[in-house]
């Protein structure tokens, strides 16, 4: 829930290409629309799936009804819908819907604005979820190509890209290829956002897992404890702090280092206690 906002695609009316498709929807009607789109957000975000499902539709007839079917207000209201699906699992409505979402922004936007980008990725979302791992490859390469058209190599959007296709290449046992991608996020972050950001110590976390999994023990360690020094300074992260102290613990297992186990214990609590 906490990346909705990366999921739910929104469309600023004022980047619309052609104002008379925006000129079309009376704005009246538009205002009812933007209510309606955003307690189906509401809902979502609550769990109340089935009555988000059920105004989600009404969004898209009002969209359709009122814009015409290539509106982009009918884009957003297909992808929100499609959302829904996919997290009922009906992922064959949710691939159509996302798919006929993406060609209106294509057709609104053009293949190469950012908002394709988001699109692209909500069906490589969907791709991974049902296996298809090639297609899913695929529209994240094409995401990112647009991001680093738009924004550049080094932008965090193109990061977040990246990211993206470094957990789709772990997920598949791929990490020659995982390690470079989550390396450039690491410095992509670090050098946007400051060397003790959260996102940074998540981007050293995986890069560390991705050691971990391998058994390079030696090369996973240091980076989970410098991702577990920035979460330590950082509100609201308990949970990230105890999977990493779980995972340092047992790496000084696994090479035989009790000591360091007792000293990270103790710590632990000393971590627990000033969390909270």
């Amino acid at each position: 829930m906490k990346r909705l906002a990366a999921i739910l695609l929104l469309l600023p009316i004022c980047c619309w290409n052609n104002p008379a498709r925006a000129e079309k929807f009376k704005q009246s009607k538009l205002i009812e629309w933007e209510r309606l789109n955003a307690r189906v957000v509401s809902l979502y975000k609550e769990g109340n799936q089935d009555l988000a499902l059920v105004l989600a539709k009404q969004s898209l007839q009002m969209a359709e009804d009122e814009g015409g079917y290539n509106h982009p207000t009918v884009a957003q209201s297909m992808n929100n819908l499609a959302l829904l699906y996919k997290t009922l699992g009906q992922y064959e409505e949710a691939e159509r819907l996302y798919y006929l979402s993406l060609t209106i922004l294509q057709l609104n936007q053009g293949p190469e604005h950012p908002s394709t980008a988001a699109s692209l990725n909500n069906l490589a979302a969907l791709y991974i979820i049902q296996g298809k791992y090639e297609d899913a490859e695929s529209y994240y390469k094409r995401a990112l190509s647009i991001k680093i058209r738009e924004f550049g190599k080094n932008h965090l959007s193109a990061a977040l890209s990246l990211n993206n296709i470094a957990d789709l290449y772990c997920l598949q046992g791929k990490y020659t290829q995982a390690e470079p991608l989550f390396q450039h996020v690491i410095a992509i972050r670090e050098n946007k956002l400051g060397y003790s950001h959260p996102l940074v110590a998540e981007s050293l976390n995986k890069l560390g897992n991705l050691y971990n999994t391998q058994g390079q023990y030696i090369k996973a360690e240091p980076l989970y404890k410098r991702s577990l020094a920035i979460l330590e300074k950082a509100p609201l992260q308990n949970n990230s702090k105890a999977s990493i102290i779980e995972k340092l613990v047992s790496i000084y297992r696994q090479t035989g280092r009790e000591e360091a186990v007792a000293e990270l214990e103790k710590r632990s609590g000393t971590i627990s206690t000033t969390g909270k």
